[in-house]
């Protein structure tokens, strides 16, 4: 009996994970978040005056006074509330350990403090969570308003924010099944 084998387009993305450079990954995270926003105009209510952003020049002052580089920020208004995403990209090839989640976790709440908006912190990376991570972000979650994303593709991701799962992944023959639960 043969293993079974990957799907062509399974072989496609894990091939180009390993090749794919951080800005390329920062492009995809912001392909996947720009289609997110339609979920979340379903959950919210209208979402106004939206504006994303990658790249190098992308900077957020903080209170500290220090500007901030933003892998991906998403700006808009949800319910009259001003909000700004802080998306932290990671293309690593080993697990996400804590030292980073508090990173973002500092960096949202120096930004948080300088501005007029809520803040709320996103890490994307294409591996797997740290025990340790998991433990920081489900107290962070409540504190800080900090969620994961494992993105792997455009059609391959998961994460939450606040009480709503997205999850999206490709089966065998290329097609994408979106399923969005929201939890009470």
């Amino acid at each position: 009996m043969s293993a079974a084998k990957p799907s062509p387009k399974f072989d496609y993305f894990f091939h180009r994970i390993i090749i794919m450079k951080p800005d390329e990954y920062e492009k995809l995270v912001r392909e996947v978040f720009q289609s997110l926003k339609i979920d979340l105009g379903k959950i919210v209510g209208e979402i106004l005056n939206e504006t994303i952003k990658n790249g190098l020049t992308n900077k957020k002052k903080g209170e500290s006074g220090y500007s901030h580089q933003i892998d991906v920020s998403f700006e808009c208004e949800l319910k009259e509330i001003k909000t700004l995403f802080v998306i932290e990209c990671k293309l690593w090839k080993s697990k996400i350990e804590p030292a980073q989640l508090l990173t973002l976790y500092g960096r949202v709440l120096d930004i948080r403090k300088n501005s007029k908006c809520q803040v709320i912190g996103i890490m994307a990376s294409t591996q797997n969570y740290s025990k340790g991570v998991r433990v920081l972000q489900n107290w962070l979650e409540k504190e800080s308003d900090i969620y994961l994303f494992t993105v792997v593709s455009p059609d391959d991701f998961s994460g939450k924010i606040k009480n709503r799962f997205f999850v999206s992944t490709s089966d065998t023959i290329g097609t994408s099944e979106a399923i969005n639960v929201e939890i009470q």
